[in-house]
């Protein structure tokens, strides 16, 4: 499978939210978070 790892988290992180329904707010951390860790790749 060549999908880039990006799209594969966007995938699993639209899954998630379809599917858990985590409050807004964690939803924004958790992705300021992830762009902002400089071992983010």
């Amino acid at each position: 499978m060549d999908v880039p790892l990006w799209l594969g988290l966007i995938v699993v992180g639209w899954l998630g939210i379809k599917l858990v329904r985590p409050p807004l707010w964690l939803v924004v951390v958790l992705i300021l978070a992830a762009t902002s860790s400089p071992t983010a790749s």
